[in-house]
């Protein structure tokens, strides 16, 4: 870059590496196109606050206090990304193509070139995702059909890392092309039954704390619960008259997304909906039927969890 020009948006990049630091990010990193993202260190300034006979504050009275590292990371996302993504998200049991939950979570590195400098962030983990798409009004600028995933990230540390000499690039096969929504068509079932939907919703909350002891860093990130939802806006009619006051014990259900030779599934062995009554809350266009889930698990199996994924990347 030029000396004394800003750093340009476009320009930035941002890498993943596996396991726990100190990490080493090269060609075998993971690289990500990205839409945007708020990873940094949120820093503290302390004390200073007593009474001294004036309304100044001084100096010496001021400590560096223990900084937080956090942030979220925004994308369109596609079958390859979720190889690498889904274990960091839910857990890191993974089997051929089928991802499962599992109660502990992976660290990772986060190497970050904002055009001028770098940034490691080092021992990270995901405490918050968001996968969500719908259909496009008429005439609807923007691109809201794009299959969107955010992850909340909270971080251990900053370290100083050089980019590397030979980064990765990113993947140009049919596995890197991002989901939209119109590849789930007729391959969504809610409560036995294929479902036409306008919008979806998918979140998965990890809970993570990050334990702060005598030390300006966190001393350790745990996470500490689960939470898996689901929620679908359907047309009220007929068809969709059966989810409406759907039994308290729940039932299945499921997403699929096809694009050409790669696919992904995601699938919920139960979903708790609570009767939430349709209303023409858009005023004169068509009434709607919003159906927000509680995903559960059925039993201790992989497949009785509250969520599977199935995710099969090759072009």
């Amino acid at each position: 870059m030029t000396g004394g020009t800003h750093s340009q948006g476009a320009f930035t990049a941002i890498l993943f590496e596996p396991g726990a630091s100190p990490h080493t990010f090269d060609s075998s990193s993971e690289i990500y196109e990205y839409l945007s993202h708020d990873i940094r260190k949120h820093g503290r300034i302390i004390g200073g606050k007593g009474i001294r006979g004036t309304r100044s504050r001084f100096k010496v009275r001021h400590r560096e206090g223990a900084a937080f590292y956090h942030g979220t990371v925004h994308m369109y996302v596609s079958p390859a990304d979720l190889v690498t993504l889904l274990p960091k998200m839910i857990g890191d049991s993974v089997s051929g193509t089928t991802f499962s939950l599992a109660d502990e979570l992976p660290y990772f590195g986060i190497l970050t070139d904002n055009d001028y400098g770098t940034i490691e962030y080092t021992d990270c983990m995901v405490d918050q995702w968001v996968i969500r798409s719908r259909a496009p009004q008429f005439q609807e600028a923007g691109e809201p059909d794009m299959l969107y995933m955010s992850l909340s990230i909270i971080a251990s540390n900053t370290a100083s890392t050089s980019w590397p000499g030979t980064p990765p690039t990113l993947g140009t096969s049919a596995g890197y092309a991002p989901y939209a929504f119109q590849d789930c068509t007729g391959a969504v079932t809610i409560n036995g039954s294929t479902r036409h939907i306008e919008e979806f919703t998918l979140a998965g909350n990890n809970f993570l704390y990050a334990k702060y002891t005598n030390a300006l860093t966190p001393h350790s990130i745990r996470p500490r619960d689960r939470q898996i939802g689901l929620t679908c806006r359907v047309p009220w009619n007929s068809t969709n008259a059966d989810l409406y006051d759907m039994s308290a014990a729940g039932a299945a259900a499921s997403i699929a997304f096809t694009n050409g030779t790669v696919s992904t599934t995601f699938s919920f062995a139960n979903m708790h909906v609570p009767a939430h009554g349709p209303a023409p809350e858009r005023g004169k266009t068509q009434v709607d039927l919003l159906l927000e889930g509680i995903c559960t698990a059925t039993g201790t199996g992989n497949s009785s969890r509250e969520l599977q994924i199935t995710n099969d990347s090759t072009p």
